[in-house]
């Protein structure tokens, strides 16, 4: 509660933030000679990054990491602040665990049966070519826009998808690893945008010209930490209760602390805006919009080993899992390859059940799966490390808002667009490269042109 003893301070404009898009504005603003303030409510900056240190000054991460192959922002603002990236360790075998049976396979192609995989090839085949009719920027604005908007993509499944049940099984832990969502949970026009994003459905989830193609070299804290140099004042461990916003100023209004600003940046997830109490009110179909565009439930799960010994088995340390709280892993060790680190992604409906069990319980939960998968060099790992994002009250879940029934065409760009003196970044106002890092730096790059350009 604001109390009337509060500390007072003026700005030119107040970000609402520590993420990589509030942290991008405020640096391109500072460097236009603004005076800028930054408050997260978290004790750190990195927003939906986050990394935890493993030992010799090694870092895992907790959260967003990827490169994806076609985030060209992204790669050329690592290139600007002299920050290296990697490619996502890709070689050897992949493992496909179904039930009691485990199989390895090289390439994309899953060793599924002849039926199945016929069944997958064909339901990719035409997802692919609705994605294809479908603008990144403006997926409202396809065709069938309002019919796919209309549906989800589990319900697409129903009625197009594969008959086989591994197939199926196989398409919803794509849905999950993806979007961290049920395909019944999930938008299809959403899903199908992200698809043409990526290049195809496969990238999505593909490595090697995918969507997880690279990683950055020391984490995305690095990127952040860089941005932080030079983006004016940051104020950790201020929640922003409420924003009061007449037509000449911004008052944003914290526990202790009033910012007067004459433009305020509000740049944290749809969830939590939602928590702010804005005066004026939000016009009604932004602020709809807001309450529509909940995250998916994901907890990344990391296992740490001295070295990365499935490499030695010639394995890429990829699975695709249907038997275990993890649905899909990845080989999520340094450049080097030392130490050894297993990243597993818990989502959906399992990440629901997997967060009511014990700490205990769900460590032996995920080493056992590692087992399986790996071989019993995985039954003893060094440090065990999980994030639950939807327990985290900064987030609320991952990767990003995902639009109920409608939502899509109903919201289009509302999300970017300014109110009075209020500007909007974020990872969801970008619809070109919704929820990633790359769509964090375009909005960054936005929403700063637009204050500079403001009176």
């Amino acid at each position: 509660m604001v109390t009337g003893d509060a500390e007072r301070r003026d700005a030119d404009v107040a970000v609402v933030g520590a993420g990589i898009s509030g942290l991008h504005a405020a640096r391109l603003l500072t460097a236009g000679g603004l005076d800028v303030v930054v408050l997260e409510g978290r004790d750190r900056i990195g927003g939906r990054t986050v990394s935890a240190p493993i030992g010799a000054g090694r870092q895992v991460e907790l959260g967003g990491q990827f490169v994806a192959a076609r985030y060209q922002r992204l790669t050329e603002l690592l290139r600007e602040l002299e920050i290296d990236t990697f490619p996502t360790y890709d070689d050897g075998e992949n493992l496909l665990d179904f039930g009691d049976r485990r199989r390895t396979y090289s390439g994309a192609v899953p060793p599924l049966p002849l039926l199945a995989l016929a069944g997958m090839g064909l339901a990719e085949w035409r997802l692919n070519r609705m994605a294809r009719s479908v603008a990144p920027q403006a997926p409202w604005t396809a065709r069938h826009a309002a019919q796919w908007d209309a549906q989800t993509f589990g319900g697409w499944l129903q009625q197009h998808g594969p008959r086989s049940g591994q197939a199926r099984t196989l398409l919803n832990l794509l849905a999950g690893t993806v979007w961290g969502a049920e395909p019944e949970q999930l938008n299809l026009l959403q899903a199908l945008a992200y698809a043409a994003a990526a290049g195809g459905l496969r990238q999505t989830a593909g490595v090697r010209g995918g969507m997880q193609e690279r990683r950055i070299d020391g984490g995305p804290a690095q990127l952040c930490a860089a941005l932080a140099t030079t983006a004016g004042e940051i104020r950790l461990g201020t929640t922003v209760r409420e924003i009061v916003h007449p037509r000449d100023r911004v008052d944003l209004r914290a526990d202790g602390l009033i910012v007067r600003a004459r433009h305020a940046i509000v740049a944290v997830p749809p969830a939590l805006v939602s928590q702010i109490a804005f005066d004026p009110p939000l016009p009604v179909a932004r602020d709809d919009a807001l309450r529509r565009l909940p995250a998916g439930r994901v907890t990344k799960v990391v296992a740490v080993y001295p070295t990365p010994f499935w490499r030695d088995d010639g394995r890429s340390g990829q699975a695709v899992s249907d038997a275990g709280p993890a649905g899909a892993t990845f080989d999520n060790s340094p450049p080097d390859g030392r130490p050894g680190v297993l990243l597993g992604f818990v989502t959906g409906r399992r990440a629901t059940a997997f967060s009511a069990l014990a700490a205990a319980e769900r460590r032996q939960l995920v080493v056992a799966q590692f087992r399986r998968l790996f071989g019993a060099a995985a039954d003893r790992p060094e440090q065990y490390l999980e994030h639950d994002w939807a327990a985290d009250p900064f987030a609320r879940g991952c990767y990003f808002g995902l639009a109920g029934p409608g939502m899509v065409s109903a919201v289009g760009d509302l999300l970017e667009q300014p109110l009075g003196r209020l500007h909007w970044a974020g990872a969801e106002t970008t619809v070109a490269s919704y929820g990633g890092m790359d769509g964090a730096v375009l909005a960054g790059d936005r929403v700063a042109a637009e204050v500079i350009a403001s009176p």
